[in-house]
């Protein structure tokens, strides 16, 4: 069941269970097709695209057009990995973010994973951050705000060392201590 057939069950749920008065369901039910709409075109008008691979990781760069924007970008991961992304954006009018999250297409759906900060220093400069742990796959980065500005951005991916790395390293600093121990108990025989 999609979000518009369950924002009507609840509008008609409100309407026929007599909860509402009559003046205030038609404008409650007009406000809750407006806010599904809204999402709905929300998702629908994010522009896609791929981020720039680096020796590091990734990169973004892009001039927006329009007051209002919405952009998915995406990248790959190799599992384990720690993901990094810093962003920021500057205009010569009003600027700011309102999102920086780490999103994955599960079922179809864009799903945020991780959420980001996002901070204005001044009306014209933003900001914003985000770090993840132990992921694997196709992701995309999403930057929302608002105003017309440039905004670059960084994705840095690094692998997340596995349980035998930290075994064999152990067992090599053991062994480590056994030889030095021996040789000590060699110097003190001496």
């Amino acid at each position: 069941m999609g979000t518009s057939e369950k924002a009507l069950l609840i509008v008609n749920f409100l309407i026929r269970g007599n909860i509402m008065t009559l003046g205030y369901k038609k404008l409650f039910a007009s406000l809750v097709l407006a806010g599904v709409a809204g999402l709905s075109s929300m998702s629908a008008n994010a522009a896609t695209f791929a981020a720039t691979a680096t020796p590091e990781g990734y990169e973004i760069d892009y001039t927006t057009s329009t007051t209002s924007f919405n952009d998915l970008w995406s990248f790959n991961v190799v599992a384990p990995a720690s993901i990094v992304a810093s962003i920021s954006g500057t205009s010569t009018s009003a600027f700011s973010f309102t999102k920086f999250d780490l999103v994955k297409l599960i079922g179809g759906v864009y799903t945020t994973v991780v959420t980001g900060d996002v901070g204005n220093l001044t009306a014209k400069i933003s900001f914003g951050g985000l770090e993840a742990d132990d992921l694997g796959g196709d992701y995309f980065i999403r930057v929302a705000g608002l105003g017309k500005g440039n905004y670059t951005g960084t994705i840095t991916v690094s692998a997340v060392p596995e349980a035998e790395t930290y075994v064999m390293m152990l067992a090599g600093v053991g062994l480590m201590g056994f030889v030095a121990r021996r040789r000590k108990s060699a110097y003190a025989a001496a």
